[in-house]
Order: C-alpha cells, then structure tokens, then sequence
C-alpha cells in the first residue's frame, strides 16, 4: 500500500518547468533564489528510535512555507519500495515520487523478519523549490515469518490423472490477512522463472502445466506475506498418469455393496465396448476417489471428447458419493458443455428434490420444468411395474423396453418444448386421480438436448434392468451413440 494516488497536472506544469530552471541553483548555492524561501518540512512518528516497530507504517508529514504555500512532497523509502506505476517522480531525483497526501499507511518490503528501512520527505512550494533538506527518519522494522500448511479439506492424491487440485492455508502472527500471494512450481522448475503466483487457496493443475512429464512429480508450495516475507516450503510428490489416448470417458459411480452393482457395471461397459471399443477410459471412483473440487472437474473432461456417468440403484452406500460429486462437478459440466463437450447422466438421483444437481442447472441446462409427483408422499420417484413398457426412438418402429423386474427407481419428467424425449411410458400409465400434475402427455423417463455448443442426455431410470427383450444394450448404444457421436 503506497501513497500517490492521483496525477498532478498543476505540479507538472509547474514542478517539471519551474524546478529544473531553479534546482540547480538552489542546490549548488545551498540556498534560496533571491526574493525567494525555500519551504520547510516535518515530519511525525510513533515511538523512540531505538524502537523496533511493525513493516506496516502510518506516518504524517506537512511542511510550511514562509513567503507563499505548500503545492505537494516528494517522498521516497530505500530498500524495496515499488511506488504506484502512476506516480510522478520527482525531477531532482527519481527515486523521490510526488504527493499531494500528508499521511498515509506504508507497507514496507522487509523480505525477512527484521531490517532497516529509512523514509525520506522533502516539502515543494507553489514556485518550485525544494526543502534542500527536508526530513528522513530510520526505522527498525519486524515481521512475523508466514506460515503454510496443506488443508485437510480433501485428501492430495497418490496417482492422478493430469488434471488435480490441491488446497493450502497458511498462518501469519502479523495477522489474519497479511499473506498475500503464494508461490506454487513443480520439480524441475526454477520457482523465480517458471513459478506461478496465485492468491487463491486452491490449485488446480491441467495437462499444459505438466510439460509431457508424467510419472513421479513434487508441488511446492510458499506463502508470501504483504512485507515479502516468505514461509517455508511445504511438498508433495504423487505419481501422474499419462493423458488417455481415449476419446471417452466412462465414470462408474457405483461402490461396492450397492446392489446390483455388477449389472451396471456389465452393461455400460457392455454398450461402450459396442460404440467405441478401446477408446474410452474407466474413472471408478470408489478405487480413485471422488472429485476433490470442482477445479479439477473441467481440466479432467477437457482430456475427452464425450463422458458418460453412471450411478446405478438408489442406496444408502452410494447416494452420498452421487450427490456429493454431482453438486461439486456441477459448474465443470456447465463449462464443459460450453466447450462443445457431450455428456450422458445416467442414474435416478441426477435430479429432483435430493440430488446432486442443483433446480436451476435442471431447469436451466436440462430443461426440466417439472416432475410427476406422488400426491401423498411428494416424493418424485414412481414404481415402474415389472412388464411395464418403455418406448423410445432408439429401437426399430414399434419396439420398445420391457422391464424385467419392478423397480422404484424412476423420475417422471415434465420437459421443455426444445428439449426431446426420448425415454417415455404411456399418458396413461400414471392414473391422473393419484398424480399432481395429471399425466396428459406421455411422460419422459429421460431426454436429450443441445445445450450451450455441446449435447446432453439423461435417463432417470436404470435401463439395465429392461433386458426381457433383449434389445436393452441395443436401446443403450444408439442413446449414447447419439448424444456422444
């Protein structure tokens, strides 16, 4: 924090022209020019001087003028003092800037935890002329040293892929605020080169900031206070996978213990394997972990042309997981898609009351403006019958799904008019005298929208489980066929 807030147009026209025709007197001859006094200056601190005070300084000064008035001051620190860009250095020396304030409050770079440090004003008067002697004062100055530490918000990792945050915080005696920046690099960088700075407490890395090496690799991170006093350096050293040469990628969102966690696993590596054999890569996220932040969301999908996400039957043991990755993804799949990216939700819970995404990102990037609801329960999911039937564009003319077992695992969409259906049961299937709103129309168990530049599908029911049939994988893979290709 420095003073000079504001140009002077008055003291360069009078400064700039008056002073260099003047200074050279004044300052060889030791005295005014005739008819002319030169001003006075003071100055006022806190403390003896043998005080040891605090790098963050409020000092006062004014000055006097025996024959006319005070136009400003020229003030400078020695040491590391940088002044506003726009200051206005003083001709007879530019390491002086000048100032209309008579106070401010100094942040004084001590670069450790003690060092000396001299102020030095000198009062100009409305002719030009410089105090020749004006006033300086030393001051001892003392800073805490800062400290950092990794955040136990979220664990680090000890394999990623190359897209990962971190989260740090620090301590600083001086005070809660005083850490200003901190300085983040990776092995093999020279830190005063090739080092970011950042001020957040977050650190999100993608594939640009590891330079085609993967394996092995250290972050370090230093806090620096606002004197420009540094921590100690805290580390951490993981091992980062290569970049997929996929084109997809397959989120399985299913733990152990959920039930009929080996069909959904089965049929959506069935279906991927009928669309693009080889070419997707499987991020399990109970074997992985669930995304740290969301800052890591956009930078791991941006490593893929499509996702599809998967998160099997309603359970206890897995809805937590769902919900908790959904809501932190949320703003990463809204970027994603900005960047043309295509993506597949595929689970119950996606939407409605307790989900993971969020009413307006429903609304909003789904289009969903509303649900069949159980009038006594208000609860949005509705038991889909065994045998039920489930048409959908993506069968040949007149066929359809059929469930083989009854499920609960099911939401009834009301969808906007751009937004196709593309799972549905009949307007009859939901008896209007039990449902609010009455099912009118044909109520859609999943869609598919252009939204932003990229394309989103959703099924809100659990599709491996219509296989009486035996066109379930064939349902499956022209849906994910049209929304990824």
């Amino acid at each position: 924090m420095n003073p000079i807030r504001q140009r002077m147009p008055l003291f360069l026209v009078l400064f700039s022209a008056i002073l260099v025709l003047t200074l050279s007197a004044c300052e060889e001859d030791a005295g005014p020019l005739p008819g002319n006094l030169p001003p006075t200056t003071f100055l006022q601190i806190q403390g003896s001087d043998l005080d040891t005070l605090s790098y963050r300084q409020i000092l006062n000064w004014w000055g006097s003028d025996p024959d006319g008035s005070i136009l400003g001051y020229c003030i400078s620190w020695d040491g590391a003092w940088v002044p506003p860009t726009d200051a206005i250095d003083c001709p007879f020396d530019s390491s002086f800037v000048f100032t209309t304030a008579t106070t401010d409050t100094f942040l004084i770079s001590i670069e450790g935890e003690f060092a000396e440090r001299t102020f030095r004003v000198r009062a100009v008067d409305d002719d030009g002329i410089v105090d020749p002697v004006g006033r300086e004062q030393l001051f001892r100055l003392s800073n805490f040293t800062p400290e950092v530490f990794w955040s136990n918000i979220f664990e680090r990792p000890s394999l990623s892929l190359p897209a990962v945050s971190f989260a740090f915080t620090s301590r600083d005696e001086d005070g809660g605020e005083t850490v200003s920046e901190y300085r983040i690099w990776l092995d093999g960088q020279d830190p005063s080169l090739e080092g970011r700075t950042v001020s957040d407490t977050l650190l999100a890395l993608s594939v640009n900031d590891f330079d085609d090496r993967y394996g092995e690799r250290t972050v370090f991170v230093q806090a620096i206070d606002e004197a420009n006093t540094v921590s100690d350096i805290i580390e951490h050293t993981w091992t980062v996978e290569e970049p997929p040469n996929k084109r997809f990628l397959l989120i399985d969102n299913v733990n152990s213990g959920t039930p009929g966690e080996s069909i959904e696993d089965a049929y959506y590596r069935s279906v991927m394997d009928s669309i693009a054999a080889d070419d997707y890569f499987v991020y399990d996220v109970e074997a992985r972990g669930g995304f740290r932040s969301g800052a890591e969301v956009l930078p791991l999908f941006r490593l893929f042309e499509g996702v599809v996400w998967y998160g099997g039957k309603r359970n206890p043991n897995n809805d937590a997981s769902i919900s908790t990755n959904l809501e932190t993804a949320e703003t990463g799949l809204q970027e994603y898609l900005a960047d043309g990216g295509n993506v597949v939700l595929a689970f119950p819970s996606a939407v409605g009351d307790e989900a993971g995404l969020s009413p307006d990102f429903a609304e909003d990037v789904l289009g969903i403006n509303g649900f069949y609801r159980e009038i006594e329960s208000g609860e949005h999911d509705v038991r889909i019958r065994s045998g039920s039937t489930v048409a959908t564009p993506f069968l040949a003319l007149g066929d359809s799904l059929e469930l083989s077992s009854s499920t609960s695992e099911a939401d009834f969409l009301l969808l906007d008019s751009d937004v196709l259906p593309i799972f549905t049961v009949a307007a009859s299937f939901l008896d209007s005298t039990e449902y609010e709103p009455p099912q009118l129309t044909p109520a859609a168990l999943g869609l598919q929208a252009d939204r932003l530049e990229g394309r989103v599908g959703l099924v809100t029911f659990l599709l491996s489980r219509t296989e009486r049939r035996g066109n379930d994988r064939a349902a499956g893979a022209n849906f994910l066929r049209a929304i990824l290709e």
